[in-house]
């Protein structure tokens, strides 16, 4: 459950609440909403890198 501040999948020194992060993953690596909203979905389950940039 992403509850309070949460590690960054990408940047393990990165600690934000979900909002936050949700933004950073966006702008910062260039994540989808379909590739973020899996990960708000399931955060235990990795992230296939070849999502990130469509």
């Amino acid at each position: 459950m992403l509850i309070g501040e949460i590690h960054a999948p990408e940047c393990s020194k990165k600690k934000l609440p979900l909002g936050a992060l949700i933004v950073h993953l966006n702008d910062a690596h260039h994540w989808t909403r379909e590739r973020i909203a899996a990960w708000v979905a399931d955060p235990d389950v990795p992230q296939d890198e070849s999502h990130a940039h469509h």
